[in-house]
């Protein structure tokens, strides 16, 4: 085969894979911008939601990340992106915007907002509060809401907790607690807890510590990045 031939090949080929790709690029958004305007009357003041323009991320993802999300109320990711591109957007969307950042390992496409079981990981701190307050509109209508306590360091008091039940309850959100066992690695508990509970969706703060402290020792948000086994719900 000649070189003319393999180049026209490889170039015939090329072009078929993004035209299959933009084909599949657009039937997502589609289904998704559907499944999005069919729930989003189920939310408190869901009228004002509008969903913003699907956009690929190539080189600088991050910056692509931050400049797009830094427009919007949440990103909503796929667990499953590439690597490199997985990295920016948590680096874009979540930290240089402030805005939630929600990540998706599964969920059924016929799953209703009001069917949700929502586990609130509780640990006194401004990004599980910001999380907390990001979620409302979904801890409100949700079926259930777990406010789990797993241990990290200095156990919360109980009143401590019992007022953030409280809290919630002036919102309309009728949060079931529970202290999960006070083991080695909380994050593990939680998981474990979450998974138990066949809840749809783990709210809780991310990166409470410094992440470069947590990249090199590990920690609550690096396990579950790395597990991929719970939807997320993260806010810094």
């Amino acid at each position: 085969v000649g070189k003319e031939a393999l180049e026209s090949g490889y170039a015939a080929a090329e072009e078929l894979s993004d035209t299959l790709y933009e084909q599949q690029h657009k039937e997502r958004a589609k289904a998704a911008g559907a499944w999005f305007e069919a729930e989003k009357a189920k939310l408190a003041e869901g009228a004002r939601l509008n969903l913003g323009e699907p956009f690929e991320l190539f080189e600088s993802a991050s910056d692509q990340a931050r400049d797009e999300c830094a427009f919007h109320d949440i990103t909503v990711a796929s667990f499953y992106l590439g690597l490199s591109i997985y990295d920016d957007v948590v680096e874009g969307a979540l930290f240089a915007t402030g805005r939630p950042l929600a990540l998706i390992s599964k969920f059924a496409p016929d799953r209703k907002l009001s069917d949700l079981t929502i586990t609130l990981a509780y640990k006194p701190s401004p990004p599980m509060l910001h999380a907390q307050w990001h979620a409302l509109p979904l801890l409100k209508i949700a079926k259930r809401v777990l406010l789990a306590c797993a241990p990290e360091g200095a156990e919360p008091s109980r009143d401590s907790v019992n007022r953030f039940k409280a809290y919630l309850g002036e919102h309309r959100v009728k949060a079931e607690v529970h202290t999960l066992p006070k083991g080695k690695d909380a994050a593990q508990e939680m998981e474990k807890f979450h998974l138990a509970q066949n809840a749809d969706l783990l709210v809780m703060g991310a990166y409470s510590h410094s992440r470069l402290r947590q990249l090199v020792f590990g920690g609550f948000t690096e396990h579950f990045l790395d597990a991929k086994t719970c939807n997320l719900f993260l806010s810094h």
